[in-house]
């Protein structure tokens, strides 16, 4: 988990093989995704962003602020992940 401004966040995924506990503890969402396969590297398939767009949409349901950051930068995956989850969000695939 993370400290954002003192507050307890969900901090999803794994890094070093160590997987995040999926606990809400604010009323916002923080999550930061590392890579799918290796830290900072890959992109994440559209079955995993498309599990991660339902899970976004059910916190927004819940009236949570959601923010997700993709650090699998190499080859700008982060990018191209994050357009893809936007898309399947604005299109109600989540």
């Amino acid at each position: 988990m993370t400290s954002v401004t003192g507050q307890l966040t969900l901090e999803a995924g794994s890094l070093d093989n160590v997987i995040s506990p999926k606990n809400i503890t604010a009323d916002f969402v923080y999550v930061r995704l590392h890579g799918p396969e290796e830290p900072y590297r890959g992109a994440y398939s559209a079955a995993v962003l498309s599990g991660w767009a339902g899970a976004i949409s059910a916190w927004v349901d819940q009236g949570r602020e959601v923010f997700l950051y993709f650090d699998n930068d190499e080859a700008g995956y982060a990018v191209q992940d994050a357009l893809k989850l936007q898309s399947m969000l604005n299109s109600g695939r989540g």
